[in-house]
């Protein structure tokens, strides 16, 4: 039997080095306040930078990574354009368990998260299915249910379209050892619009 599998959503992982790794860690790490004073401050509510950190040149060569990573995702997605860049880029930072609730990323074609710290029991980020009409039966399948958890990794940097519903959530009642810290961002692309559109009157 042929199967045609009809649009499909991707979710893209790519995997960056224990020397890269290391120093993104180290920079975001100099920029938090000492675990007692994160915790007292945010309890828990994320820590986060201002989301300019692509246009900061410190950072200059973890954006240059994420976009290089980010293109052959806009490749494998076969999106035409003249470019792409990063609108928006920031770091969190999270010392105990809280939830981030479902949300998606509106002005953006790819959205992803870089995971720079993950200790034991951080809290996993939940990908839904994005099609509101397979809701009308719930069927027990052996491959996919209707949402995805993904459980953060070190150095793993997670992209996907940036519709996609997705939220963080507390996967234990434990507190972390250390802070998760991980590196948000959106993306998106420049192009020549090839095709006319019909003419917008106003004012009658």
């Amino acid at each position: 039997m042929n199967v045609q599998i009809l649009w499909p959503t991707p979710l893209f992982t790519h995997d960056f080095t224990e020397s890269q790794l290391d120093s993104w860690r180290t920079r975001a790490v100099s920029l938090l306040l000492p675990d007692e004073q994160l915790l007292n401050l945010y309890g828990h509510r994320p820590w986060c930078t201002t989301d300019l950190l692509h246009e900061d040149p410190v950072w200059a060569d973890m954006a240059s990574a994420i976009m290089s990573a980010a293109n052959q995702a806009l490749d494998s997605m076969a999106i035409l354009r003249e470019d792409a860049f990063i609108t928006t880029m920031w770091i969190n930072a999270q010392y105990q368990q809280s939830n981030h609730t479902a949300h998606t990323h509106p002005n953006s074609i790819l959205s992803g998260c870089l995971y720079l710290q993950a200790p034991e029991h951080s809290q996993h980020i939940r990908f839904f299915d994005p099609r509101p009409q397979n809701s009308v039966v719930y069927l027990r399948k052996a491959i996919v249910e209707d949402h995805l958890v993904v459980t953060p990794i070190e150095g793993r940097v997670l992209m996907w379209p940036s519709w996609l519903l997705h939220s963080t959530e507390s996967n234990s009642s434990h507190q972390l050892t250390k802070p998760r810290i991980s590196v948000g961002f959106n993306i998106m692309i420049r192009d020549t619009i090839h095709s006319h559109s019909s003419r917008i009157r106003f004012g009658y």
